[in-house]
């Protein structure tokens, strides 16, 4: 059993390890827990206001640098201007990324996202999250996204 990060006043015990990208990570709890404290990051980029299904707007783009994008002002236009014409009404309303088309270069995300064990921890740690007003907020954000918060962490430790 891995330790039990503690969550407001309780422990959360965990007995699984989530994957991601191949990657063991035991301690994804308080790793959440510790992105929990970037609130300008969370109100700004986690939690801002969804925009419109088919379109990309400038703001949308520029809102990445909170998560550190690199990506220039021509990029920016550019991939705004592209967005104004991608077949958005191909994609139904309410879709998951997890449903999507295994032979994407999404495959490993998307393999990351159905796998089983951390479909099920996913869950739990939703619930171990709305139990503190510290990291309630984080509990809405989406499964994709909280993989993609334990991808950047180990990425940043190697």
């Amino acid at each position: 059993m891995t330790a039990s990060p503690l969550i407001g006043e309780r422990a959360y015990p965990s007995s699984v390890t989530l994957t991601v990208a191949g990657i063991a990570i035991a301690d994804h709890m308080a790793i959440w827990r510790d992105y929990g404290g970037w609130t300008k990051t969370l109100d700004r980029y986690d939690l801002a206001p969804a925009g419109e299904p088919d379109l990309l707007t400038d703001d949308e783009v520029r809102r990445t640098r909170i998560v550190a994008s690199r990506i220039s002002e021509e990029e920016r236009t550019r991939l705004v201007v592209r967005a104004a014409t991608a077949p958005w009404h191909d994609v139904p309303a309410g879709s998951e990324l997890a449903a999507g088309d295994s032979v994407t270069h999404w495959a490993a995300i998307r393999a990351d996202l159905t796998d089983q064990r951390n479909s099920a921890e996913l869950v739990a740690c939703r619930t171990a999250l709305l139990s503190s007003s510290a990291t309630a907020a984080m509990a809405t954000l989406p499964a994709v996204r909280f993989l993609d918060i334990l991808a950047w962490d180990v990425a940043s430790k190697r």
